[in-house]
């Protein structure tokens, strides 16, 4: 085996793998992480970081651009897999191993092959990441080029939806504009849009913020990749329904930064997944709220409060009401209960309806963030749990949302 051989080989073993879900994709999406797991390999928070991208579930014509618009920001070599669900995860990743092995554009998906040039007296154009230089040595700075922060860059501002930017800034970055604050000093003034590709994200969310200083002043919210074919979610079983429910439990904790719990809870969701006996799960669940009362209690007490009538107001279930910790506790409840569930045959007749609500709710949503900066914003996403399973009919967004939700 040669260096390149040995190289490559090593650098095999812990390929950065960056998951796209859409709406409807969360089972695949859950599959995809395991299997990381499994092969030694792990999730990229960010395009730059990552050495492959994996859809879970076929993007549909909303997506299909923003997924090829983060493909070209991943360095080379660089692989990209589709699994339209669990069962093909496994042959995606295996595709992804074997393009990032033979390091050949001719391995990459056809969308993202160089066009060919219309007449043959034309140079190519140079590749991305091909340095170009003139006779004296100056560099001549491309878009692909730029400083895109490397590992310093926070999740919350990477991954935005492409359409619709101001892109009229240098190398197409949109620049910030100026306002007053309330002491009369200028701030920056920065209009960015978080989703759809977020990790511990509602897949198809997407809201379009105003940053004045480091704080939202302005939120509207809106929807990608729900009109693709079988967004839907299929059929699940009860234990299925709670793993789901478990997952998106886990997102407010790993971005509370609760690691231990976060990672005790993904046991119990993949137990679930694997049928693992509910006594344990329970018990598990059990020690686990009794540590999030312990260590959360400080830092989510108090953050993204909404009264108890707005949520009636806004066609959304009661249980919104309160802080980030309120409805984290009644979310473990809701998920202790459903698994306790699972040890009745009887109750696994019916699923239970999920309350559902329109734009309103997405409405109450970007009221809840407005004032907060982008992290205490995307805990209080991850407690209200969205999950846009919905078409678009006569009403802007369909959104459904409960004590833990379905998928």
């Amino acid at each position: 085996m040669g260096v390149r051989e040995r190289i490559t080989a090593l650098a095999l073993r812990e390929v950065h793998v960056m998951l796209i879900e859409r709406p409807g994709g969360a089972l695949t999406r859950i599959a995809a992480e395991r299997s990381l797991a499994a092969r030694g390999w792990r999730v990229a928070g960010s395009a730059a970081d990552a050495d492959a991208l994996l859809c879970c579930g076929e993007p549909g014509p909303e997506l299909e651009p923003l997924v090829q618009a983060l493909f070209v920001q991943l360095p080379r070599p660089r692989a990209e897999g589709r699994a339209q669900d669990p069962g093909e995860v496994a042959a995606a990743l295996d595709q992804i191993a074997a393009s990032l092995q033979s390091g050949d554009v001719a391995a990459l998906p056809a969308q993202y092959q160089p066009a060919p040039a219309e007449h043959g007296d034309q140079p190519a154009a140079p590749d991305a990441d091909t340095d170009m230089s003139d006779g004296d040595g100056d560099h001549t700075e491309t878009a692909m080029d730029m400083d895109m922060g490397g590992d310093d860059m926070d999740h919350s501002d990477m991954d935005m939806d492409m359409g619709g930017m101001d892109m009229s800034g240098p190398g197409g970055i949109p620049l910030a504009s100026g306002d007053q604050d309330r002491d009369g000093l200028e701030m920056d003034v920065l209009a960015v849009r978080l989703g759809p590709v977020l990790p511990a994200w509602p897949a198809g969310l997407v809201l379009s913020v105003t940053l004045a200083g480091d704080l939202i002043s302005d939120c509207h919210a809106d929807t990608l990749g729900l009109e693709a074919e079988g967004v839907l979610p299929l059929p699940v079983s009860r234990r299925e329904q709670a793993a789901l429910v478990a997952d998106r439990i886990s997102w407010l904790l790993l971005l509370a930064g609760a690691r231990r719990a976060e990672r005790r809870l993904r046991q119990v969701r993949d137990g679930l997944l694997d049928d693992a006996e509910i006594p344990w799960c329970t018990e598990q669940l059990r020690q686990l709220t009794r540590q999030v009362s312990r260590s959360l209690r400080w830092s989510l007490r108090d953050l993204g409060r909404i009264d108890q009538d707005a949520p009636q107001d806004a066609g959304g279930p009661l249980d919104w009401s309160g802080d980030v910790l309120d409805r984290l506790h009644r979310r473990l409840a809701g998920l202790s209960g459903m698994v306790a569930a699972l040890a009745d045959p009887a109750a696994l007749r019916d699923a239970p309806d999920r309350a559902s609500m329109t734009r309103a709710g997405l409405d109450l949503v970007c009221d809840a963030v407005c004032g907060l900066d982008l992290g205490a914003a995307r805990l209080v996403i991850a407690s209200i749990d969205i999950d846009l399973t919905g078409r678009i009919g006569s009403h802007p967004a369909a959104v459904s949302a409960g004590s833990g939700g379905s998928s």
